[in-house]
């Protein structure tokens, strides 16, 4: 069998459903607040981090990776903003076939919940730190942060741990399912199964140095510390 014929094989074991790739049109909710060693926190309320199309593969034993972008720019009135500082979180999901417990397995540790309910509030809530430098801290200087959510419902590396399964229901079938590497991206992508994204960003703000390299975010016309609903 060719790989092209591959092609409806691989999209059926995978339960393809194109009604059910959508995101739910949820969004994030960004709070920023200042930070200690010359930092701000980031911390964002992600209502539905797992869509119901991947909740549903996550029960048939299928992971996904999740995770979100946080990017601190510099206000340029008249010319492009100015990229400064980034950082994000990245974590892997996915169910104990003996079990039935989800775990998450993030940079910071590993997390197991029991049930898909505890597993969408464990990850609704995340906060990541943004390093700052001095000279950004001059209360006059304008910024502000582009978070961008995603969900990598199947990655080749996800299909790689799941390949010994399916060899044993279709035996005879090479790497990422008899499909060469180049094939399978576009696949995914086609079938919507490639990476779903998210993206907005705060409210201009502006930063203040306070003793012992602490910070202190300044919203104009709002109180410290900025609590917003991404567009």
């Amino acid at each position: 069998m060719t790989p092209l014929a591959l092609i409806p094989l691989f999209l059926l074991l995978l339960n393809f459903s194109p009604a059910g790739l959508a995101l739910a049109a949820r969004n994030p909710l960004v709070q920023i607040s200042g930070g200690d060693s010359l930092s701000i926190w980031v911390a964002v309320d992600w209502d539905e981090p797992l869509p119901p199309f991947v909740q549903d593969r996550l029960e048939r034993g299928i992971p996904a990776t999740v995770g979100l972008r946080v990017e601190l720019w510099k206000a340029r009135p008249g010319w492009f903003d100015q990229h400064l500082s980034s950082g994000g979180a990245e974590m892997k999901v996915l169910r104990d076939p003996w079990g039935g417990s989800f775990s998450i397995l993030g940079e910071n540790g590993n997390v197991t919940v029991d049930s898909i309910g505890a597993l969408q509030s464990s990850l609704s809530r995340q906060q990541v730190r943004l390093p700052l430098e001095e000279e950004w801290c001059d209360e006059s200087s304008a910024y502000s942060v582009v978070v961008t959510t995603f969900v990598r419902p199947l990655t080749a590396k996800d299909v790689g741990e799941v390949e010994d399964w399916l060899r044993g229901e279709l035996r005879g079938f090479g790497g990422l399912l008899g499909l060469p590497r180049g094939l399978f991206g576009i696949v995914r992508d086609l079938s919507g199964l490639g990476e779903q994204t998210r993206t907005g960003s705060s409210p201009k703000f502006r930063l203040s140095r306070l003793p012992d390299d602490r910070v202190r975010v300044l919203i104009p016309g709002g109180p410290v510390g900025a609590t917003v609903r991404v567009p």
